[in-house]
């Protein structure tokens, strides 16, 4: 609200008053994309990932670039899954009695994809709305939780996993999801 209200053009987060996930919501949550992002390391920590850093005084400031918000990433995600779907809803949809592939239509009208966050694993990372996980992408069938024995991870190691998974979307390792999936 107040960066709509006060049209912000620059946010500096700090993760001693944050948590990745507080501070990955606020970015999703807010639709205006000329907004620069920037965190503030504690005791120089590094995120993993590409970063530019700049400097404010003497504090570094790393900007926030996260795969999954790219648009090259989601135009590649989403002709990957329309493509998928339609094969899979030809030629084993009608046969099939398994709830996951019972939500192939879902994937069809863009609420769902093939690899993401699972509604299960977002609900076990906070119990919050599906609205504030936005910026983790739409939820999959499957993803890292999943290939990772999601039985006996603690709520912090799923947000860990899904934060990754947005950091790092790629086809390849969509591919890579889905095939560790299968197999």
């Amino acid at each position: 609200k107040v960066i709509q209200e006060y049209r912000v053009s620059d946010v500096i987060f700090s993760s001693e008053s944050l948590s990745y996930a507080d501070i990955l919501s606020v970015i999703g949550r807010n639709s205006n994309k000329s907004v620069n992002y920037r965190f503030a390391p504690g005791s120089l920590e590094v995120i993993i990932g590409k970063t530019h850093i700049d400097e404010l005084d003497d504090i570094p400031l790393i900007e926030i670039d996260y795969n999954i918000g790219k648009a090259s990433h989601r135009f590649s995600k989403r002709l990957f899954d329309i493509i998928v779907s339609f094969l899979l809803l030809i030629f084993v949809y009608p046969f099939s009695r398994k709830n996951d592939i019972r939500k192939i239509p879902e994937i069809i009208k863009g609420r769902m994809s093939f690899v993401g966050p699972t509604e299960q694993s977002l609900h076990a990372m906070r119990n919050g709305s599906m609205k504030e996980y936005d910026y983790l992408g739409k939820p999959g069938m499957t993803g890292l939780v999943q290939i990772n024995d999601h039985d006996s991870l603690s709520p912090e190691e799923i947000e860990r996993y899904n934060v990754y998974y947005a950091k790092n979307q790629s086809f390849m390792l969509d591919l890579e999801i889905l095939l560790k999936s299968f197999f």
